[in-house]
Order: structure tokens, then sequence, then C-alpha cells
């Protein structure tokens, strides 16, 4: 009876490492998951930046040559006037 008990003990033992294999496996499983979605998401975000970055560019030369417009158009009425 005692080496019985000792056989369902060291089953229970058994079971429970293999238990905490499992849960530590699936702990480690979805951190990398989450690296890899943050890093994905980092990805992303980076991308669009880059495409805000190249609508801010495009905008900042409109408004330079609108600018030498106005300033062209300034001069000549300023030229007209003298």
């Amino acid at each position: 009876m005692i080496e019985r008990l000792a056989q369902e003990i060291a089953c229970a033992n058994a079971a429970k490492q293999e238990t905490q294999e499992v849960l530590d496996h699936l702990r480690e499983a979805v951190e990398e998951r989450r690296k890899a979605e943050a890093e994905a998401d980092v990805r992303g975000a980076r991308k669009e930046l880059g495409l805000y970055k190249v609508q801010l560019d495009e905008a900042q030369k409109e408004i330079f040559r609108a600018q030498s417009i106005v300033d062209r158009v300034q001069q000549e009425l300023h030229d007209t006037k003298d």
C-alpha cells in the first residue's frame, strides 16, 4: 500500500512538472507573439510616418512655390507703383 502511494505521488509530481513545463512553454509563446506583434506595429508606424513625411515634404514644396509666386507678384506690384 505504501509502495502504491509512493507511485501515485511520483506520478502526480511528474504530472505537475509536465504541467509546469507546458505552462512555461505557453507563456514563452505568448510573450514571443506579443513581441512579434509589437515589432509589426512599430514597422507599420514607421511606414506610416514615412508616408506622412512624404506628404509634409510635398506640402512644404507647395508652400515655398506659392510663397515665391506671392513674392514675385508683390515685387511686380511694387515695381508698377514706382
